[in-house]
This record gives C-alpha cells, structure tokens and sequence, in this order.
C-alpha cells in the first residue's frame, strides 16, 4: 500500500505550468488589453469613485491575468488546489517589481467563483446535493463530512476554524483560496475511474490506492488536497468517504456505473470486506516477500555448491 504523498512546505509555491515566465506572460496580456503595464503593477490609489474607468480597467486585467495565469496555468500555487493570497505577489514580479493591486482583484475572483475560501467551498459543496440525495442527506453530509474536514484542514494550517466564508471583503491580503476548477477536474478522473470499477470489491479503496488509479499519486496533492478532492468528489456522488476523528479519509467507496441513480454510501458490511481485502493483500505481499528470499537462498546455495551448473 503507497503512502500518501508527503504535503508541500507550509509556504512553497509551485508553477504546475513548468517553464511559463510569469513577467513575459504579463507583457503580452497588458499588450493585449492596451494596458500600460507598470501602471497594472501599482496599487488602486483611489475608491473607484475618483475615476471609476481606469479603476475598473485594471480590475479587469488582473482579473484576466489571475484567471489565465493561476487558475487555467498555476502559476504561483501553494499546492495543487489552493494559492495563498500573501505568497501570490512574489510569484508575479516583473523587473524586480511586484504587483500591488492583487487583493482587489482576489476579492473579484472570489466574487465570481473562480476562488474561494476553503470553508465556504467545502459549505457551497454541502448545499449543492446530487439530484438523488434528498435534503437531509445534505444535512447529514454537512455534519458528518463538512464539519471534521474543516477541522482536518484547520490542524494544516489552509482553514481559519473562525471563517465562515459567509463574507467577501472589498480586498483579499492572506489567506488560502482555493481553485475549484482545479479540483473539478481532478473529480471528473476519479469519475472515470469509478464507471469503469466493475465488482463491489474493487470499488472499496484507500485514499493513495485510488490517486494511483486516476494517475494523480505523483501530481504532488498535499494532505489538504487530497481531503478537499475527496470531500468534493463526495459532494458530487462519485465516491462515498469514512473519515478518522481528525477529519482524514481512512477509506473510499466509488459509485460504480451500475449504482447510477442511488446515493453511494458505506455500510458496515463495506467496512468489513475492505478490512478482509486489505489484510488478504497483506498476507499477499508478505508471502511474495518470503517466496522472492527463498529464491535468493537457493540461487546462493546452488552457485557455491555447484559451481559448474552457472
């Protein structure tokens, strides 16, 4: 059984876009929009009242830049899902410069969902049920998933427990956003590995034992983001999650192809296959272990023996 991948050093950006130059990248778009780009660095000086055409003129560029360069390229991410707000300007300098007008520009992104607070995702997720789940099935959700993630999340440092990212401020300085296109389209490769799981068995997983399946094992996920997929990818009835008391998934439950229409879940029964299946699997690969040393013990003897026979 692989481990998880290790999580990311608190504050270690990654481009997930390898050998994009975010300044070059910049100069084109400002070209694009016939915006004069050391201006787009500078901070909003005024309220938009003072002169509502050039404010909003550089709200839209950084609104396009963000979207071009951290959501579609990734530039600039603490992780795989998420970018920390303070981190964000040092990945966008330009001649030794870095912009100052991001957090006007966060809030807008935040305000048309491109980003959001990982709290109020994860609260969005638990009002927005599948078609099939009826509303005290979201309600239980909220309770039993929503509530120890957050917790699980708070403990890694990417969730203020006190957030409940029911408000938008006018500016976004800190704090971890998440990107949730990013993480639908991770979803949707769980998705396909979950139509295409045939027996009840094989839909009974670990967290690593399914990133491996949909290719994402070496994708550098932090522990954080793989609960975020996972819950996400709850939310959206791909799989079913058992979770520890700290809020970290212990096992999944993909809805296969012939469960469309009814609401995944795991029961006890579930709980005690996959308790068989993971020991049957230890007891595999112990007694591969011991065959492959025996081997190795009568290679070793028959060569010293018996020379002649090699």
């Amino acid at each position: 059984m692989n481990p998880l991948p290790p999580p990311l050093p608190r504050g270690g950006r990654r481009s997930y876009e390898m050998g994009e130059d975010p300044s070059r990248l910049l100069s084109a778009l400002a070209a694009q929009h016939g915006a004069h780009l050391p201006s787009m660095m500078a901070p909003f000086r005024h309220a938009r009242r003072v002169n509502p055409s050039a404010h909003d003129a550089k709200l839209r560029f950084w609104a396009a830049a963000l979207r071009d360069l951290v959501v579609d390229k990734g530039v600039g991410l603490d992780s795989r899902y998420t970018v920390d707000a303070k981190s964000l300007p040092g990945a966008l300098v330009v001649d030794g410069v870095a912009p100052q007008a991001l957090p006007h520009a966060l809030a807008a992104l935040k305000r048309d969902g491109d980003l959001a607070d990982p709290s109020a995702f994860l609260v969005a997720d638990a009002r927005d049920t599948p078609r099939h789940n009826s509303t005290w099935t979201g309600t239980l959700v909220s309770a039993l998933l929503v509530a120890p993630l957050t917790w699980g999340l708070a403990t890694l440092g990417v969730v203020d427990p006190s957030d409940s990212g029911s408000n938008i401020d006018e500016e976004v300085h800190a704090g971890a956003l998440v990107v949730p296109a990013r993480v639908d389209a991770d979803v949707s490769l769980l998705a396909t590995v979950a139509r295409n799981t045939a027996s009840r068995l094989d839909a009974l997983l670990t967290p690593s034992e399914l990133l491996d399946r949909a290719g994402l094992h070496s994708a550098g996920l932090s522990r954080a983001d793989i609960e975020l997929l996972l819950a996400h990818a709850a939310r959206r009835g791909v799989l079913a999650i058992d979770q520890s008391s700290t809020g970290t998934t212990t096992m999944v439950k993909l809805a296969r192809a012939s469960d469309e229409g009814t609401a995944v879940s795991i029961a006890d029964v579930d709980r005690h296959a996959f308790r068989v299946k993971t020991a049957a699997e230890l007891v595999a690969r112990q007694a591969a272990d011991v065959e492959a040393k025996a081997d190795v013990h009568v290679f070793f003897y028959f060569s010293s023996s018996f020379p002649f026979i090699y």
